[in-house]
């Protein structure tokens, strides 16, 4: 008799499984898929303006072009005291439920970065919609939210067109980084008091940005390009990094997975950048010391490329001709490097994360450091050594330069 009411008892609870497991379900007909958010800064009253990304799952899902009448996302808009109030009230104009489970980018206006940011991630930490993987940027000059309501071409959707754009500008030219949300909140309850997040820009006729017409041009639309690295401290942006700035601190972080570099043929005579270098491949180790109680680095580069382009006659068939290519080379890393620690130093802000290695190699002397830090950082002696190897030539070892120097030569030789 109990084992007949164990087995009816269990069936009974079979049964409620299906009638319990859709209680919180939502119909994707009643969603809005929020795929980027923009956070600019509101009023006293109201500090937080929260732009929405909304993808129009019907122009999406439609398999058109971008040619089409319908815009492929909607804009909206809110202010609140907290981000999280702002996307509630949202519900007033948007007839579907936000959806944050596919947020790929967060996007933050200048004018907030400057006010700091170390308030606006709990939100997405909290939250179990939003992923701590989403990217996140920094608008150079303007709002978030007008960057977010540019259409781009190419792709249907801008957010995945600016994620796009960042990683394979982080992973090819090597003047900017991801970060990620994951990233920024680590950086921000480290003991690092700094944070490194790349800015994107807005180019073109804003007028234009939010039209169609924007992606049915074959030129002068308005577009969104990755822009300088920006600099916190404290949570608050202070500087921007730019050019052999930017990559120096990336060679320093061992953040370069490729990039092109313009050379002299040698380190003696001509100061002409005349040799196009692809890096194909780079290693950077930051080695810490300390000496009487103060730090000192050594900054250990390795790299290896490949010659892409030459503008001067070069036989690369010589061992010699190459081997000058490489120390030039490892002397145009030396001095990006160098103007990276400088511009570091001179501002007193360890973006370098010069202290992570050492606290990471000498922890007992760290805990004593580590209130002065910013002072020492300044006054430490740093040692840069750069090995770089050219693994390939192209194509061709003679450029076609050459045999064009050797005929003038000879037309020159024969009129005297």
């Amino acid at each position: 008799m109990r084992l007949k009411r164990r087995i009816l008892l269990l069936l009974a609870l079979i049964l409620l499984i299906p009638t319990v497991g859709c209680w919180n379900s939502r119909e994707p007909k009643n969603l809005a898929i929020v795929m980027a958010l923009g956070i600019d800064k509101g009023t006293a009253k109201e500090p937080y303006r929260v732009s929405f990304q909304v993808a129009n799952s019907g122009v999406v899902a439609s398999g058109s072009n971008n040619t089409s009448e319908a815009s492929p996302i909607t804009m909206f808009t809110s202010t609140g005291v907290s981000v999280f109030e702002a996307i509630r009230k949202t519900a007033q104009k948007v007839p579907r439920q936000l959806f944050f489970a596919h947020i790929r980018l967060i996007i933050i206006g200048e004018t907030m970065a400057r006010s700091g940011i170390s308030e606006l991630f709990d939100f997405f930490e909290r939250s179990r919609e939003t992923r701590m993987t989403s990217l996140v940027l920094v608008s150079r000059g303007s709002s978030a939210e007008s960057v977010l309501q540019t259409l781009t071409p190419l792709e249907k959707l801008p957010a995945n067109a600016f994620v796009g754009k960042i990683k394979f500008s982080s992973k090819l030219w090597g003047e900017n980084l991801t970060t990620a949300a994951s990233d920024v909140v680590r950086m921000l309850v480290s003991n690092n008091r700094t944070l490194l997040i790349s800015g994107v820009k807005r180019y073109g006729p804003s007028a234009e940005a939010e039209q169609k017409s924007n992606v049915q041009k074959s030129n002068n639309y308005s577009l969104i390009a990755m822009s300088k690295i920006g600099v916190f401290r404290d949570g608050k942006l202070v500087q921007w990094l730019d050019g052999p700035d930017a990559r120096g601190t990336l060679w320093t972080l061992d953040k370069i997975s490729s990039t092109v570099m313009n050379i002299a043929a040698s380190t003696k005579g001509s100061e002409e950048k005349a040799v196009t270098i692809e890096v194909m491949h780079s290693h950077t180790k930051v080695v810490p010391h300390l000496d009487g109680g103060k730090p000192s680095f050594r900054i250990n580069i390795t790299a290896e490329g490949s010659v892409s382009e030459l503008r001067v006659p070069i036989d690369l068939s010589q061992p010699a001709a190459v081997g000058r290519l490489e120390q030039s080379w490892s002397q145009a890393i030396e001095d990006e490097v160098r103007l990276a620690v400088s511009h570091a130093q001179q501002n007193k802000l360890d973006y370098l994360q010069f202290n992570e290695t050492f606290k990471r190699k000498y922890p007992k002397a760290w805990r004593k450091l580590q209130t002065g830090w910013e002072l020492l950082f300044a006054d430490s002696p740093v040692q840069v050594t750069v090995r770089t190897y050219i693994r390939h030539q192209g194509m061709r070892n003679q450029s076609y330069l050459q045999k064009m120097n050797q005929n003038a030569k000879q037309q020159q030789n024969e009129q005297e």
